[in-house]
């Protein structure tokens, strides 16, 4: 064992040494982390020691922006002792040599077997070597995140459930799920198999009950409290049991599609996970990880697990391994950063391929496999530690990328901006750490319920952020991943300060693209009208309004948008709205104000395309419609009774809605006018009246005055066009086509109104005019006297 231990040692070192050489180099300095995560990790270990724990800017409310319960406090001992500032990646970098070194020698321990044979001590130590050198353990090991400690307590759990029958086994799996919430699964598993291996056994004939309760031990309630920590903790200083990782990174939570689909991009993360690890963790973009190899020795293990815990009455380590295998990858598949920084998720699981391969080793009892497997052990070892000047290599291209990117635009932040400079980030790690600048984190990480606005795209982020209590003075961002082009599209950056562009390397982990930007947002475009009730994508708003959405089919791209737009035909008084909304093929629904008047209510959309709201609860009570006018802001009001509580809209096509304004009103019956020219029938048969029309012909104009009236129950869209014939039979000489009132009959409030239209450069000559409504999105007409126009008389244009 001593030797073993040395050439263990040994092995680290010099992988070790190669690792940091080349990192030392890039960072000119003190050594820098290849991740701005870790950075993440090391605000909140900063804030934990100098007595703000969990709370990521002090002043701040608690997030749980930090995934890992105990890694955050290992890292807070390394600050109170001393490891300040940058030196703290000295002390990460030793727990995770720490780690790598105790997983390597759990390793070596966990193949050997009970009574090992000379050659069993070989096989064993090259194995382990294999993992030493592997170029991606490594990497996990010195990359500052807790991946090389949870790789140490799974091993350790494994460790445990082979050589310890005790309260060790139990500690060993509550210290997995306080490493990782995917620890719970390690732990869960080894409850459930120590209690089932008690019960497989052999005894004298007993009830189940009486057995059960005979194995009882106080200490086999540890796994269960070590899971129960974490949420619990959150709950207690975030209010949901749900840490902020889940919300900004779990496909679970990506509303922009319907459960159903949510479950096929897990299932079909988790199968592209196999068809890589069966491949050795192989990809195009980063190679491979582990060697082919050892993948199928372990599976074998694994497939010889079920029939030897079959003889043995009980479950064998390697069955146990290989359900941890299938449910934490699992688990790992439902995260968008299953794949992310060279598969740090996915790394515990190749872990534990290298005990399961060296059992397989260990199998052979005749000279001359003996042989065969030793070579094959040797192979594995010069396969894998072959990965480990590659590794090398990406640590230190990585460490350029923070050094160039995230430390040059924080120390850029700290040297020129305000001290109190509240600094809207993606990158949240080194902004807050080196920057020294508090921080809203867009992604929702680390600030206190924006999560899941991030999930649904720009128009949730602009207005969850545009009314947070501590929004950005400035921005740190990239400006050209996920929708944050939407943002700067519409203005929301603001004025460019500076810029941080890094060519990045081609293999990169630290940075989303090549460029960052430091800029300072002018938020006045969002001044809160006085009516302003529900801005539809501020998500802390729609909470307090009780407000629900729901889309009965995918959308294409992002839930949510921002636009800056303004309203169509506003001629001189046109001012560009900024405004974040939603993309509905469903409906939603909100509470309304606990007022004694009835609502006028007026709902801004972007009329994208043509949809129709049916609005009620119970039963639809009003339909409106929102036209096609792309690109463009547009207002549907409606009046609802006070004996509303609850707005329900539902969405016959899809709408954009963006802000509801509420004042209050009271409804009055409007009585229809003594006489009616002409009565207009919509598709659904509802009745659009002409009360009075007149016509003059000034020089070659036609003017016509008319006067309308509704009852408020219209359904549909409709133009008005008004005709100009010389011959009825054919295609009209001049023509008309207008919205009344500029708005679908749909839309008009009940009541009479008077419009006139004038109609220019006509040519002397004898004239029929009509006039009739038709949809624009159907082509269907509205019918009048069982016909599709109206004929309104002749006129007579003089030269």
């Amino acid at each position: 064992m001593n030797k073993a231990l040395w050439l263990i040692l040994g092995a680290v070192v010099i992988a070790v040494t190669l690792f940091l050489a080349l990192g030392l180099q890039a960072s000119d300095g003190p050594l820098l982390m290849p991740l701005d995560d870790t950075y993440i990790h090391f605000q909140y270990a900063r804030q934990m020691a100098t007595g703000h724990p969990y709370a990521y800017n002090t002043g701040d409310d608690p997030t749980s922006g930090s995934t890992s319960f105990l890694y955050t406090p290992i890292l807070a001992v390394g600050y109170v002792v001393g490891f300040k500032g940058l030196s703290l990646a000295y002390w990460a970098v030793l727990v995770g040599v720490t780690s790598l070194v105790g997983s390597a020698v759990l390793i070596y321990r966990l193949i050997l077997p009970v009574q090992p044979q000379r050659w069993h001590f070989l096989v064993a130590v090259l194995i382990a070597l294999s993992f030493a050198l592997n170029g991606p353990m490594v990497w996990a090991a010195l990359s500052g995140m807790e991946t090389g400690l949870f790789v140490f307590s799974v091993l350790l759990a494994l460790y445990a459930y082979r050589f310890w029958q005790d309260w060790r086994v139990m500690g060993a799996g509550a210290l997995a799920s306080l490493v990782r919430p995917e620890g719970a699964v390690i732990a869960v598993m080894l409850l459930m198999a120590h209690m089932l291996n008690q019960t497989l056994q052999p005894t004298q004939p007993q009830p189940l009950a009486k057995r059960l309760k005979s194995l009882w031990r106080p200490y086999l309630l540890l796994p269960l409290t070590a899971i129960a920590i974490q949420p619990l903790a959150n709950l207690a200083l975030t209010g949901s049991l749900t840490a902020s990782g889940n919300y900004a990174k779990s496909h679970l939570y990506d509303l922009s599609k319907p459960l159903s689909e949510r479950y096929i991009t897990i299932l079909g993360a988790w199968w592209r996970l196999w068809r890589e690890v069966l491949n050795g963790g192989y990809n195009a973009t980063d190679g491979r990880y582990i060697p082919v190899v050892l993948v199928i020795l372990a599976l074998f293990a694994v497939l010889d697990g079920v029939p030897s815990s079959y003889r043995q009455r009980r479950i064998t380590p390697a069955l146990l391994v290989g359900m941890w295998l299938l449910l934490m990858s699992a688990g790992v598949a439902t995260l968008d950063t299953a794949f992310w920084h060279f598969k740090r998720y996915q790394l515990p699981l190749m872990a534990l391929m290298f005990p399961l391969a060296g059992w397989v080793l260990l199998m052979v009892k005749q000279a001359r496999i003996i042989k065969l497997s030793q070579v094959t052990a040797v192979v594995i070892l010069l396969l894998s530690a072959s990965t480990l000047p590659e590794y090398a290599r990406r640590y230190a291209d990585n460490i350029k990328v923070v050094r160039y990117q995230q430390v040059a635009m924080a120390r850029w932040v700290d040297a020129n901006l305000p001290a109190d400079a509240r600094m809207g980030v993606h990158d949240v790690g080194v902004m807050a750490y080196v920057g020294q600048r508090p921080t809203y984190d867009i992604v929702g990480l680390t600030t206190p319920d924006v999560a899941l606005a991030w999930r649904q795209g720009s128009g949730t982020i602009t207005d969850t952020m545009l009314n947070y209590p501590n929004r950005p003075d400035y921005f740190a961002v990239y400006h050209d991943i996920q929708s944050l082009p939407f943002l700067e599209q519409a203005g929301v950056f603001g004025e460019e300060l500076a810029q941080f562009t890094y060519s990045l390397p081609r293999n990169t982990a630290a940075s989303a693209t090549a460029t960052q930007i430091v800029s300072r947002p002018d938020w006045s475009w969002g001044a809160a009208s006085t009516t302003l009730y529900l801005n539809v994508g501020d998500i802390r708003q729609e909470a307090e309004r009780g407000y629900e959405w729901w889309n009965d089919a995918g959308v294409d791209g992002f839930i949510s948008d921002v636009r800056r737009l303004d309203y169509a035909n506003c001629g001189a008084d046109c001012v560009l709205i900024t405004d974040g909304g939603r993309l509905i093929n469903g409906g939603e629904a909100f509470d309304l104000p606990d007022w004694e008047s009835d609502y006028h209510i007026t709902l801004r959309v972007h009329a994208a395309e043509a949809a129709r709201l049916l609005i009620g609860c119970e039963n639809v009570e009003q339909i409106k419609v929102v036209p096609a006018i792309p690109g463009y802001w547009f207002d549907v009001a409606f009046d609802v009774p006070h004996s509303q509580s609850r707005l329900c809209v539902e969405a016959e096509g899809t709408y954009h809605p963006y802000s509801y304004f509420v004042t209050p009103t009271q409804l009055e019956t409007v009585a229809a006018p003594d006489h009616m020219q002409a009565t207009f029938y919509d598709p659904d048969q509802h009745p659009l009246q002409l009360v009075e029309l007149a016509q003059q012909v000034a020089g070659d104009q036609l003017q016509l005055e008319a006067t309308w009236f509704s009852n408020g129950q219209l359904t549909h869209d409709g133009k008005l066009f008004i005709h100009i014939y010389t011959d009825p039979e054919q295609q009209p000489a001049y023509q008309v086509d207008t919205w009344v009132q500029g708005i679908p009959p749909a839309n008009w409030q009940a009541g009479a109104f008077t419009e006139r239209y004038t109609i220019e450069g006509i040519t002397a000559g004898h004239y029929t005019v009509a006039l009739g409504f038709y949809d624009p999105n159907t082509q269907t007409r509205y019918t009048v006297n069982n016909t599709d126009r109206l004929f309104v008389g002749e006129i007579e244009v003089l030269r």
